[in-house]
């Protein structure tokens, strides 16, 4: 961060450029007023932030393996797993700046979740275990693509559609039927959900929650150990 701090700078003004952008320019034709859009976009906002962070693991992983520093990490007395999730680790410092710059402008612009501070440190915590989680999705992009600029260019594949076909800007049901089929099982609707649950709902642990967390615990499972083992073969 301090030698490369231009390398953050998605992570500062992403979420203050959309949530404003979002807030002004939708807010008033989907709820009437920017106070009503609030609580729908907060939550929203706070997963496409995660979601655009998690996005830029896959590519800095890409870069870094060119820049030949894993060759190293292969002659060390270390595990093979412990560059991709260490690295993946100390990135969650950009989700955690992500949410709070998107917390801090909310209060401002006058969004208060009724869980209070707790509901808010509860969302710090599940949307960066989430984070993480989908981070090795791209991790795998990133080992498996040749090039840092084709693993930008299919992350932006996956997550438009994901964020877009979701609840985290519009409600579902205003959407045709077909579109309300495919955000009810998106995933990131379910995170969303989710979200906005700890932020302003009256169980921390609803089935919005879990169902999250399942989610995100099985993307671990299944694209940690491919991650390596097609790491390790190609290393």
């Amino acid at each position: 961060m301090m030698k490369t701090p231009e390398e953050f700078m998605d992570t500062l003004i992403f979420p203050i450029v959309f949530l404003l952008m979002f807030t002004y320019i939708f807010g008033g034709a989907i709820s009437g007023s920017i106070s009503n859009y609030l609580p729908i976009i907060i939550p929203g906002i706070l997963t496409f932030c995660v979601l655009n962070t998690a996005g830029t693991a896959g590519n800095s992983l890409r870069e870094d393996i060119e820049t030949g520093i894993f060759n190293r990490f292969k002659s060390m007395p270390i595990s093979r797993i412990a560059p991709l999730s260490g690295k993946l680790t100390s990135d969650s410092i950009r989700f955690v700046i992500s949410i709070m710059i998107t917390y801090i402008l909310a209060v401002i612009m006058g969004f208060w979740p009724s869980n209070g501070i707790s509901g808010i440190l509860l969302c710090l915590f599940f949307l960066v275990f989430c984070g993480w989680c989908i981070s090795w999705v791209f991790t795998f992009i990133g080992v498996i693509m040749r090039t840092s600029g084709s693993v930008q260019g299919i992350s932006g594949i996956i997550i438009m559609p994901l964020m877009f076909v979701s609840n985290a800007f519009v409600p579902v049901d205003t959407m045709p039927e077909p579109l309300q089929i495919i955000a009810n099982i998106n995933p990131v609707t379910h995170i969303v959900k989710a979200t906005n649950d700890l932020l302003m709902g009256s169980n921390i642990l609803s089935h919005e929650v879990l169902i999250s967390l399942i989610i995100a615990i099985v993307l671990v499972l299944i694209f940690a150990p491919l991650t390596l083992k097609i790491h390790l073969k190609k290393t």
